[in-house]
C-alpha cells in the first residue's frame, strides 16, 4: 500500500508541514506494509509527484478558507485516478463533518495519527471503518459520522518527528521576518489547543484544552534540529506556548542543561491579556526573539466581545508592546475588522493603535476581515442571520478567505461599505509601512545578507507583492 500526505494549502511563507509530517512519520513507524511520502505543495508539482508515486491513498489537511482548493484537489485526483482513497483531516471537518464533500472517502476528525492507522488497517481489510472513533465516510449517499472521544495528551508523544520527510530546501538560510536575518528555520509543536473561548476561534472546538508534550521530547527535538539539521531559529507552532509559567520555567532549565540556552532563538505566539513582565522576561531567557499577539482590535467594546473576556483591553494590547521592546523581544500581531456592531469609530480606533505599534518599535502588525469558522460563535451567528446557507453544497468557501474585502459578511448595518474600505485601506497602508523597514534592518545587521535575498529576488518579490495585496 503507497500513502501520500499531501501538503496542499498555498505556502508562499514556505512554512514545514510539521503537522503532517508527524502523521508521516508515525504511519511509517508503525507500519510495514506501507510506503509513506510527503509531497509539499511549496517546492513540489503535487500532480507530477503524485503521478509518479502512483499513491492507493491520498492524505490531506484542510482549513475552512482552504476547503475548496482541497475539494477541486480531490476531484481532479479522482478523475485522473479513479480508485484511489482520498482522506481530508484538520480543522474545517474536524468541526464541520457534515460538510464531507463527495469526492472524498473519508475524514478523519481530531487528532490524525493513530486513527489514520486504524483506517488504513480497515481499507487494507476492505472493512467499513464504523468502528473507529472519530471518522467521517460516504454509506451510499449519507455521511457516516461516528463520534470522537477525546484524544490522550500522550498521542501527541507517540507521533514521530520524522524530519527526513521534509523537503531537502527547508534545510537552507531563510529569510525570517520576526528576527530580521536569515538562518535555518523549523517549526516545533510543544501542545495542541487552548483554554480560551474567542468567538471567532474553533481550536478549542478542535483540540479541546490544552494538551502538553513531555518537555525532553521536546528538547530532543531540538537537540536534532540544533546538531543534525543545523536549525538555528525555531518557531512553536502551539495554539498558545507562552501561557504555563512553570512549564516554561522547566522548558528553560532543560535547555540549560543540554548546553543549548542562546544557541538557538525562538519565536511563539501569547495572550494580551494573559501576559504579563514576568512572563516576558521568563521568555527572554528562553532566548525568544519574536511574540505574535492576535491583538483583534483597537477598540475596546469590540476586543471585550470577540476575545469574550471583560477584562481584555486595548490597553493590554499597548502594555504587552512595551514589555517586548523592554526586554528586546519582536512583537507583531493581528487586527480583525469586518465584526458584528463595528463602526466607524472602532475602525478609526483600529488605525490610532497601529500607528501607536509602529511608533512604539513593533516590528510587524497585519489586517484582516472577519470570516466565520464551524464550531463557533460567529458561525452560528452567520447561520442565524441568513449568511451562511443550511445547504453546505451551497457554501462559497472561496468567500471565506481572511483577506477577502469585497464581502465583509458581518458589516454592520450602520456602515456603508464604501465607508468600511475606505477605513480598510488606510489600516492596511498603515500596516505596510512596518515591512519596508525589516528589510532595511536586516541588511543593516549584515550587509552579506542582500546576497540571500538577490540569490531567491523573484520569490521575496512575489512575497512582497502578495503581502501589499493583501
Amino acid at each position: 500500500m503507497k500513502l501520500a500526505i499531501v501538503s496542499l494549502i498555498k505556502n508562499e511563507s514556505r512554512q514545514p508541514p510539521v503537522g503532517l509530517m508527524r502523521i508521516a512519520g508515525y504511519i511509517k513507524q508503525k507500519t510495514k506494509d506501507v510506503e509513506v511520502k510527503l509531497i509539499d505543495n511549496a517546492f513540489e508539482d503535487i500532480y507530477k509527484e503524485i503521478s509518479i508515486f502512483k499513491p492507493d491513498i491520498i492524505g490531506l489537511t484542510t482549513y475552512t478558507s482552504y476547503y475548496q482548493d482541497s475539494i477541486d484537489f480531490a476531484s481532479k485526483m479522482k478523475s485522473f485516478y479513479p480508485n484511489v482513497k482520498i482522506v481530508v483531516g484538520g480543522p474545517h471537518i474536524t468541526t464541520l463533518p457534515e460538510s464531507l464533500n463527495k469526492n472524498f472517502d473519508y475524514a478523519i476528525l481530531g487528532q490524525g495519527e493513530v486513527r489514520l492507522l486504524k483506517l488504513l488497517q480497515a481499507i487494507k481489510q476492505n472493512k467499513i471503518p464504523r468502528d473507529i472513533d472519530g471518522i467521517a465516510y460516504w454509506d451510499n449517499k449519507e455521511i457516516k459520522i461516528i463520534k470522537r472521544k477525546e484524544e490522550k495528551e500522550l498521542e501527541l508523544d507517540d507521533s514521530i518527528t520524522d524530519y527526513s520527510l521534509l523537503h531537502k530546501d527547508y534545510w537552507k538560510k531563510r529569510f525570517i521576518f520576526e528576527i530580521t536575518d536569515f538562518q535555518v528555520y523549523m517549526g516545533v509543536i510543544s501542545s495542541i489547543g487552548c483554554p480560551y473561548h474567542c468567538l471567532f476561534c474553533s481550536v478549542k472546538a478542535c483540540w479541546g484544552n490544552i494538551k502538553y508534550r513531555c518537555i525532553k521530547k521536546v528538547i530532543n527535538e531540538i537537540k536534532e534540529l540544533y546538531y543534525k539539521y543545523s536549525v538555528r531559529n525555531i518557531e512553536f507552532y502551539d495554539d498558545l506556548f507562552a501561557l504555563n509559567k512553570n512549564r516554561l520555567k522547566e522548558f528553560y532549565l532543560e535547555l540549560k542543561k543540554e548546553n543549548l540556552l542562546n544557541k538557538i532563538t525562538f519565536s511563539c505566539f501569547a495572550r494580551a491579556d494573559a501576559f504579563d513582565e514576568e512572563l516576558c522576561s521568563l521568555l527572554k531567557r528562553i532566548n525568544i526573539k519574536s511574540i505574535t499577539f492576535g491583538f483583534e482590535s483597537g477598540s475596546d467594546r469590540i476586543l471585550k466581545f470577540i476575545k469574550n473576556n471583560p477584562n481584555s483591553s486595548v490597553k493590554q494590547n499597548r502594555e504587552v508592546i512595551l514589555f517586548c521592546r523592554k526586554y528586546k523581544i519582536n512583537v507583531s500581531g493581528g487586527i480583525v475588522t469586518g465584526n458584528p456592531t463595528e463602526k466607524i469609530e472602532d475602525m478609526k480606533k483600529n488605525i490610532q493603535f497601529i500607528r501607536y505599534a509602529r511608533k512604539k518599535g513593533a516590528s510587524r502588525l497585519w489586517i484582516q476581515i472577519l470570516v466565520p469558522f464551524p464550531a463557533t460563535y460567529i458561525w452560528e451567528l452567520g447561520k442565524k442571520q441568513n449568511k451562511i446557507p443550511d445547504n453546505y453544497s451551497d457554501i462559497n468557501w472561496n468567500s471565506m478567505q481572511i483577506h477577502n474585502k469585497d464581502n465583509p459578511l458581518f458589516l454592520d448595518s450602520n456602515v456603508s461599505y464604501t465607508e468600511f474600505l475606505k477605513y480598510y485601506n488606510i489600516a492596511k497602508k498603515e500596516c505596510l509601512f512596518f515591512i519596508y523597514p525589516l528589510f532595511i534592518k536586516t541588511i543593516s545587521k549584515n550587509p552579506l545578507n542582500i546576497l540571500y535575498f538577490l540569490k531567491e529576488l523573484g520569490y521575496y518579490l512575489q512575497r512582497l507583492i502578495t503581502f501589499s495585496k493583501q
